[in-house]
């Protein structure tokens, strides 16, 4: 257990990650959504679901640190929604990608991508586009195509945890995965995990994966990405057209790239780019 004191309100952080508050709280400083005070710890209610790991009180003030890459705290609403994530009690939903399956419950489907709820129990069956769906038994099935099994099982993952951290899966997304991540979260609408997959291929980004995260975004017209990968060869050109994989991208990709550094006098001197 761990105390902090403020000026006229303390805090506390249990050895299971919950907070509770007292004192004055007329500044809202004890984070119970009032000014009211509180004679008695009472527990942080927007906290219940987080792992705190650190508490710091002020005169008017309460700062907490959240673990966000860590398990989540047994019993919490996210604990149990990545248990039915791993569970196929009552799934109603299969998508096969890459010939392996995955389980799914059409009503976490509904509340939280409802494009794709409607697509997987759409009247309409057979062919669409990259999309094969049928239903047999109550059981929905879509054979998905031109997705990796792993962009696939992180957006399920999102769908249930909010997070695409997977921890049955000892690597993390690649560039390409991300890309095929952003790309099933645009058709989806599912505006909050694009926006954390572009982040984090972003940060993927390195001189030797770069060519196939530029042809990926090509082949999903994701132009938003593309551009911020020819901004990535533009700094690191020398680098990168030195990579086996560059001189493989199709030509009328390299030749936009070639075109983009012709227009900023980009040139390479001794394997460098100026």
């Amino acid at each position: 257990m761990k105390i902090a004191c403020g000026c006229y309100h303390s805090v506390i952080l249990s050895e299971n990650h919950e907070v509770f508050t007292f004192g004055r709280g007329n500044h809202g400083q004890l984070g119970h959504g009032n000014i009211f005070e509180s004679r008695i710890p009472k527990q942080v209610a927007g906290l219940r679901d987080k792992k705190v790991t650190k508490i710091a009180a002020g005169f008017y003030h309460t700062v907490v640190l959240v673990d966000q890459s860590s398990a989540k705290v047994p019993g919490s609403l996210t604990a149990a929604m990545e248990k039915l994530f791993k569970s196929s009690l009552r799934a109603d939903a299969k998508f096969v990608v890459e010939g392996k399956e995955l389980l799914a419950h059409r009503c976490v489907l509904y509340a939280r991508a409802r494009e794709l709820d409607e697509f997987v129990g759409g009247k309409e069956k057979g062919i669409v586009g990259s999309y094969c769906v049928e239903e047999t038994k109550g059981m929905v099935k879509a054979e998905i195509e031109g997705i990796s099994f792993e962009a696939m099982q992180r957006f399920l993952c999102f769908l249930y945890t909010d997070s695409i951290e997977d921890k049955t899966q000892a690597k993390p997304l690649n560039a390409k995965q991300l890309i095929e991540l952003m790309h099933l979260a645009d058709k989806f609408k599912v505006e909050k995990l694009k926006r954390i997959a572009e982040y984090h291929a972003k940060k993927s980004l390195s001189t030797e994966s770069i060519a196939s995260a530029l042809k990926t975004a090509c082949e999903y017209q994701n132009h938003t990405f593309k551009s911020q990968c020819i901004d990535f060869i533009m700094k690191h050109f020398g680098e990168v057209i030195g990579t086996p994989a560059f001189s493989e991208l199709p030509s009328e990709i390299l030749k936009e790239v070639l075109v983009a550094a012709s227009m900023i006098g980009v040139t390479v001197q001794d394997n460098q780019a100026t």
